[in-house]
């Protein structure tokens, strides 16, 4: 890749420095909080677990639970605030701002119990043995540390999971041994009856808590309302009614079924547990009963004011669409929501249908040039496209925004020099330039007035550089703040750019921001397993996720070397990866010639595969994937693809 012998020192040192860290720790992980992340634990090495991620770290970045509904993030010692005692973020999908910036609002944190002898309060001690573990197969987060009572270690052990289906969080605490007269109560005074109202912002939401003393210990159940207008399905539930093996027991079936559709690797225990994780993450974060497609960071943090963004529809989507179908519904199904709402509040002919952020009403809710970024529009109906195809929604109820979408982009072009339509004035993909004729958006214009089919004859404007299609006008080759060019070889799989692929790969390779988006390089290692060859790509892949999943937890960040997670986008670009690249499936509108299997998908397009392993990986297995309703699970070696139906 060309790379620079002193930046390859640097990063070998780099690397070196981190690897304890990196064989201790859990290997997985748009602005957020700019703390740096916390230095290696210095616990002796743990055989990865391929199902949980754990620290014994008891600094650094909070774990989370989530189910789509709510979530929210607590310390090492499950509690939901920060070592300077100010609240973690805990969230509700609906508790929004009714207008305005439209932005997600934080509820005060209930998670965590506080500990007494007497009118004496119990502290952690942070320099006894902490333990902090979420587990993937229940969505379990257990938090084990200990204090001192009367000069004798005690041991305290805080599970803590979320009703999968339901808005109610529960916390289980054992103590051991237990002190003579200890007790508990919550961190705040929560209202335990009808009165537990609390206004965030002027908005009613209902918090109610429940404590029980039992045989198993200590049991803190919370249980969040909706607010008023809210299009959440479900109402509050009595908290009375719920008990810690309640809510363990439905996240616990969620799960159990959800996992039937895996991703196995037989290779390094390490990629194995990042891959788990980062599907682990979008599904914790996403919910059919919401009613929201999820932001970039889910329930995690309120980055980006708990906005959609193109995130979902490019990103999160293909990511979920063959694994989680009903998960990725969530998307075409907050977009069709939105689009009938603007539709019915007068959506003119030519304005725009879909803006850059948008959240409760479905109007623009982001001031300033981001505004220009109208590849949104032709993302949304390249999403809806798939969706259509994979038999997710009717196409005949998409006629009316794609004719919405293309009406936009025939009003906003004009008449080039050239005799071509022209986009100007608009932002990249790149988000470091602003100027005419993207290529990205300028291809999902093209390809909406063509009625979603590519053509040879251009009916746009295609940048181009050194013989080959270019980012953008004036395109220098110099530096770009995330992928854009290369979207056109994925997700668009344009036919022109395709053939110049190689070109297009030795031009933009590499040339994305170092402290930049995560995805950039997931793409590139993806277009490298199609394109090139398995092994680049699989080195590109593993650096994708390790740069960002660097802290004591290894969620999902944004940025390397900050803390902001957990980032949706990020972990599915990386499973996108794996789908589209290493596994090599493609949705076309024919089959391909040389897939290795194939199957047609309607009436216009066909799922095939055409797969590059990497020599690390012996096998690869997709469990029960889901193909328009049919349950297949491919079987890919280096040489061969076994499929079969059914669980």
């Amino acid at each position: 890749m060309g790379m620079d012998p002193g930046v390859r020192v640097q990063r070998a040192m780099r690397l070196a420095r981190w690897v304890l860290a990196l064989l201790a720790l859990a290997a997985v992980g748009c602005g957020g909080s700019e703390q740096p992340l916390e230095q290696p634990s210095k616990a002796p090495a743990r055989e990865v677990d391929p199902w949980a991620l754990s620290t014994s770290d008891p600094n650094g970045e909070p774990a989370f639970v989530s189910n789509g509904l709510i979530g929210g993030r607590m310390n090492r010692f499950g509690i939901g605030k920060d070592a300077q005692g100010r609240f973690l973020p805990f969230l509700a999908i609906d508790v929004r701002q009714p207008s305005g910036e439209e932005k997600i609002l934080p509820l005060t944190n209930p998670l965590g119990l506080r500990w007494f002898v007497g009118d004496r309060e119990i502290a952690p001690d942070t320099e006894g043995p902490v333990r902090q573990t979420i587990r993937f197969r229940d969505s379990v987060v257990e938090s084990v540390w200990s204090a001192k009572i009367d000069g004798h270690p005690h041991r305290f052990v805080c599970r803590t999971v979320v009703a999968r289906n339901s808005r109610v969080v529960a916390q289980r605490w054992t103590v051991s041994p237990e002190a003579k007269g200890l007790r508990a109560a919550p961190i705040e005074p929560w209202p335990t009856g009808e009165h537990g109202v609390f206004r965030i912002a002027d908005l009613p939401v209902a918090i109610r808590g429940r404590m029980v003393r039992g045989e198993a210990g200590w049991d803190w159940i919370v249980a969040v309302g909706k607010p008023p207008g809210s299009p959440a399905t479900d109402a509050l539930a009595d908290v009375s009614e719920w008990t810690f093996d309640r809510a363990l027991s439905e996240s616990q079936a969620f799960w159990r079924d959800r996992w039937k559709t895996d991703v196995e690797i037989d290779g390094p225990a390490e990629d194995q547990q990042a891959v788990r994780a980062q599907l682990f993450q979008l599904r914790a974060n996403t919910n059919p009963l919401s009613n929201f497609a999820p932001g970039p960071f889910g329930l995690t943090a309120t980055n980006y004011n708990g906005h959609v963004f193109w995130d979902a529809d490019v990103w999160i989507f293909p990511a979920l669409a063959l694994l989680d179908p009903d998960l990725a519904a969530t998307i075409p199904s907050y977009r069709l929501r939105m689009f009938d709402k603007r539709k019915r509040a007068g959506l003119k002919p030519g304005e725009q249908p879909f803006p850059w952020e948008s959240s409760v009403t479905g109007l623009e809710t982001i001031p300033g040039p981001s505004r220009k970024q109208i590849h949104i529009v032709g993302s949304v109906c390249w999403m809806l496209h798939l969706a259509s195809r994979l038999g997710m929604v009717e196409s005949a109820t998409l006629q009316a925004v794609f004719d919405a979408s293309a009406e936009f982009y025939r009003q906003r072009a004009v008449r080039g020099a050239s005799g071509l339509l022209e986009l100007r004035d608009v932002m990249s993909p790149d988000e470091f330039h602003i100027g005419n004729n993207d290529l990205y958006t300028n291809l999902l214009a093209e390809w909406l007035l063509r009625g979603r089919r590519w053509q040879e004859e251009p009916l746009f404007v295609r940048p181009m550089v050194e013989g080959h299609l270019a980012t953008y006008d004036g395109d220098r080759l110099r530096g770009y703040k995330q992928t854009a060019a290369l979207l056109a070889l994925y997700p668009l799989q344009n036919p022109e750019a395709e053939a110049q692929s190689e070109a297009m790969l030795n031009a933009f390779l590499g040339k994305t921001a170092e402290n930049g988006p995560a995805m950039s390089q997931s793409i590139e290692a993806l277009l490298l397993a199609r394109f090139r060859d398995s092994e680049s790509a699989y080195e590109l892949w593993r650096r994708s996720w390790r740069r960002y999943t660097t802290g004591a937890l290894g969620l999902f960040h944004e940025k390397p070397r900050r803390e902001s997670a957990v980032f949706l986008t990020g972990a599915a670009g990386c499973l996108q990866t794996i789908l589209y690249g290493f596994a090599g499936f493609r949705i076309d509108s024919k089959k391909q010639e040389m897939a290795g299997w194939s199957t047609r998908l309607g009436t216009d397009g066909w799922l095939s595969i055409q797969p590059a392993l990497p020599r690390a990986w012996r096998s690869l297995k997709l469990k029960n994937l889901h193909v328009r309703g049919q349950r297949v699970s491919f079987t890919i070696t280096a040489d061969k693809i076994t499929t079969h139906q059914g669980d």
